[in-house]
């Protein structure tokens, strides 16, 4: 070829430039967004459950506590009225702690020994306390033996307590 015949190249076109960039961005964009879409969305951690306020824990026997405590003090004002004696108030508070173990324990308590009440899951206290009301009241002389203000006492400490 001869020199007479070479041309210049043509000048570069500027607008290509700008072509060439937004291929490569929409490319990335491709590519990112290909990743984004295809890729399960991570699954946020479960927030630690608020710490509960300070609250008294829910006592379940309260219904029967309170009747039990209101039968106890019934049982003192008609003993203090002379209305029984005070074999007939331990054998009574007896009673009404035996009626109050059945609801705590959901047995039938009324006719176990003092024995089986401290064998029973649960009850090793309440046969204790069974026990020390058993002298007073089928003692030779309960007057003699029996403390009726202190058993009164026990009682509603007990059921109070337990």
């Amino acid at each position: 070829m001869p020199a007479d015949e070479l041309v210049d190249p043509l000048p570069w076109a500027w607008p290509w430039t700008f072509v060439g960039v937004a291929v490569l961005l929409l490319t990335v964009a491709v590519v990112v967004l290909t990743v984004r879409l295809t890729r399960p969305a991570p699954v946020p951690e479960p927030a630690a459950p608020a710490p509960a306020p300070e609250a008294q824990p829910v006592d379940r026997f309260a219904a029967a506590r309170a009747a039990t405590l209101g039968r106890i003090d019934d049982l003192d004002r008609r003993w203090r009225d002379d209305e029984i004696d005070d074999r007939a108030l331990h054998l009574a508070l007896r009673q009404e702690l035996r009626r109050f173990a059945a609801v705590r324990t959901g047995h039938d308590v009324s006719t176990m020994t003092v024995g089986d009440l401290r064998d029973l899951h649960g009850t090793k206290t309440f046969g204790r306390e069974m026990e020390r009301l058993l002298e007073p009241t089928f003692g030779p002389d309960g007057r003699r033996i029996a403390r009726p203000h202190r058993s009164l006492q026990r009682a509603r400490s007990f059921v109070r307590r337990w």
